[in-house]
């Protein structure tokens, strides 16, 4: 096994993420509005799935434009991820942000496993993301679905349609050449073997290869596994004190699981196999305080007065140089940790941008926000009250 040469730890500072590639994972396309699409597609799905009907009724305090949504609320309010103006706006705010590649989420069908739900949208995230020069790639969420999609030979047959369908095109993010695909595996859905010979059967499908990225917990018996050519561990969000509006003690956490977790994830970095990858995830928010998790099991860890909490947690993950970032999320607004555009997020200092003018920040880059989709693509509630739009 070849190693790498140790790491410098050399850092700029003011821009910790400076020549790092940036991932941000949870680009998910499973929103839905009443304001585009077919007549059956217009409807609220996954805005508030506990009530939606709450999302024509104000939250408690609030005007009634802000709508009751499940997190925060997007600069252009409830909008459809099906609309090919909103991927664009969308692709275009993370590329003026500096971020390397979006990982689409995609679940795979419940009832086979085969393909993948919602993959006509994809189909046209892919296409725009060639013509805004903005890459996205496959995250599989597997782990959170039954057999038979977990089966190897069902991942197999899913992945090598999906990547023969997508991977070759110009909007699909490829490493060293080879088209990338992402999965978690921190339940472990399968055993190891049996994820090398999905990775070793799609490498020997597609000339070059694939670049696999397996999201979860170190497993030594992956130290040679070839087919892989990347990991990604940890998520602070299991780190953290997450109960009862939790803010990190950076202090404590320094002599406690902080360091020590970082500091033995880092060894990895050091000596990891010359020709793989190695990733951090970063996970600077989450809220999950809605009304049917129980109080005693509810967490709720906030960015920060202007995103402190997010520029701290990236800037320390990019001190231990690992290949890579990724961070969540782009649109996850059950969980409140999106970094797209917004008008209702944690420390909201009146800047819809501010979560995406962080991470440019953090790459020593400024970020100059792209002009706004057609006044017809957004929320009429948000049109009136928030935005000048003619």
């Amino acid at each position: 096994m070849a190693w790498l040469v140790l790491k410098s730890n050399a850092i700029d500072a003011n821009a910790p993420l400076r020549e790092m590639p940036v991932h941000v994972m949870e680009y998910h396309i499973w929103w839905d509005s009443p304001f585009y699409g077919k007549p059956e597609q217009r409807h609220w799905g996954k805005w508030n799935d506990a009530n939606p009907a709450a999302l024509e009724s104000a939250r408690p305090g609030a005007p009634a434009w802000r709508r009751n949504t499940s997190g925060g609320l997007p600069l252009i309010g409830c909008y459809s991820s099906a609309n090919p103006d909103v991927i664009r706006w969308q692709l275009r705010c993370a590329k003026a942000a500096g971020i390397t590649a979006l990982q689409v989420q995609l679940f795979p069908n419940e009832t086979n496993g085969l393909s993948f739900d919602r993959e006509e949208i994809f189909a046209d995230v892919v296409r725009i993301a060639g013509e805004e020069a903005m890459p996205v790639y496959i995250h599989d969420e597997v782990q959170f679905r039954q057999p038979p999609a977990t089966h190897p030979e069902v991942m197999i047959s899913r992945l090598t349609t999906a990547l023969s369908r997508y991977g070759s095109l110009p909007g699909y993010y490829h490493i060293d050449g080879r088209p990338v695909i992402s999965f978690q595996y921190w339940h472990q859905f399968a055993a190891p073997n049996e994820i090398e010979e999905i990775a070793s059967t799609l490498n020997r499908s597609f000339r070059g290869g694939v670049y696999f990225i397996l999201n979860g917990n170190w497993h030594s018996v992956f130290a040679d596994t070839v087919a892989l050519r990347g990991l990604v561990v940890t998520s602070n969000s299991m780190i953290f004190d997450t109960k009862a509006s939790a803010t990190p003690d950076w202090a404590a956490l320094d002599k406690k699981l902080w360091k020590m977790k970082l500091s033995r994830l880092a060894r990895f970095t050091r000596f990891w196999p010359g020709d793989m990858s190695f990733g951090l995830w970063a996970y600077p928010s989450f809220d999950d305080t809605k009304p049917d998790v129980p109080a005693d099991k509810r967490m709720h860890l906030t960015r920060g007065q202007n995103l402190s909490t997010l520029r701290e947690t990236i800037r320390r993950y990019a001190a231990e140089r690992p290949d890579f970032v990724l961070v969540s999320s782009w649109n996850d607004w059950q969980e409140n940790t999106a970094l797209e555009p917004a008008l209702d997020v944690d420390g909201f200092n009146g800047d819809p941008y501010q979560a995406l003018r962080a991470v440019a920040e953090l790459q020593g880059k400024k970020f100059t926000p792209p002009p706004l989709p057609p006044r017809e693509d957004i929320d009429p509630m948000v049109v009136e009250k928030t935005l000048s739009i003619k």
